[in-house]
């Protein structure tokens, strides 16, 4: 690596790692919002918040990786026209694509970064946060309380006398269709191995029908709890599930190269000669126009054409405004 391209990237790297802080705090924050109101008929401990965070986080970098990218393009190379240091460059034979060579290299790793989370990353993880959620909420239908009839847990019927904690004392359940009737001193109900689980201890069943009687030591009820899964294997089916959420979001995993050449056109300039200009602003704009028309398509086609129009756009431009 050159000392021009190491130098390009030390001044690009300060300003995005500052733009990315600020952003990953604040999409964190919004998130964290949206899981509090998306859990907020469940009850969930600290921990459960902080899974459903981490289930968040691919979102979470996709969206601010790809922001702070262009962002701090823009401004890391506004400050060093303001400061007559990419002037300098220009003047002594160096190559506006030379100077921009360093940031196009990270533009291509974030593109590959994006396309993973975009495809593989973000669908894994919202089908582990949808389960998670769907799990809680059917939790909640079977928070039992004790001296209350008509409590269900799959096909049974409970009754239960007396609750300490999360422990249940002389539990009574009855199920009318298989016919059976069960007596137990102790039971816990435990969500474990995609089962909620009902243990019971010390009692007995009694198959009505048969006019049999079984006493155990421990017995353990299963409800299967919901249950999504998906498949990167299963391509057709897994491209269906995902096709609208893989269409709308192509043009933000792809922003980084589709906007490359604009951030120089944006942040290229000679302090004297352009004294009221305002790259970041400049840059904020073409930011909101990009996102603004590439979030109303819903097909792949489109979701390609805007950074193709961009991308083209915005070599154009660079062509005609820049490159000497």
């Amino acid at each position: 690596m050159d000392r021009i391209t190491r130098f390009t990237l030390r001044e690009f790297f300060e300003a995005f790692f500052q733009i990315f802080l600020i952003l990953f705090l604040i999409v964190s924050l919004v998130f964290i919002v949206a899981i509090s109101n998306a859990t907020s008929s469940i009850q969930i401990s600290f921990l459960e918040l902080g899974a459903l965070y981490l289930l968040s986080l691919p979102q979470i970098l996709f969206i601010s990786l790809s922001v702070s990218f262009f962002l701090g393009g823009v401004s890391s190379f506004s400050q060093l026209s303001e400061s007559q240091e990419l002037i300098g460059l220009v003047a002594g034979g160096v190559s506006p694509f030379k100077i921009l060579k360093g940031v196009g290299g990270v533009a291509l790793f974030l593109t590959g970064v994006n396309l993973f989370f975009l495809f593989v990353s973000i669908p894994y993880s919202q089908n582990r946060y949808q389960n998670l959620k769907e799990i809680k909420k059917e939790e909640a239908k079977f928070t039992l309380q004790s001296r209350r009839i008509s409590q269900k847990l799959g096909d049974w019927n409970l009754f239960i006398q007396e609750r300490e904690g999360g422990e249940y004392r002389n539990i009574l359940l009855y199920n009318r269709k298989e016919g059976e009737f069960v007596q137990a001193s102790r039971a816990s109900l435990i969500a474990k191995g995609g089962y909620l689980r009902l243990y019971l201890s010390n009692g007995a069943l009694y198959q009505l029908d048969r006019n049999l009687t079984i006493k155990f030591r421990e017995m353990i009820i299963n409800h299967p709890l919901p249950h999504f899964s998906i498949s990167l294997f299963q391509f057709r089916k897994y491209w269906e599930e995902h096709r609208e959420f893989f269409a709308t979001y192509l043009p933000v995993a792809l922003l980084p190269i589709a906007l490359l050449f604009l951030i120089p056109t944006v942040s290229f300039y000679h302090p004297r000669l352009n004294q009221n200009r305002h790259p970041l602003i400049e840059g904020l704009g073409i930011l909101l126009l990009y996102l603004l028309l590439s979030q109303q398509n819903r097909t792949f086609l489109i979701g390609l054409f805007f950074p193709l129009l961009f991308g083209v756009g915005g070599f154009l431009l660079f062509q005609r405004r820049v490159r000497l």
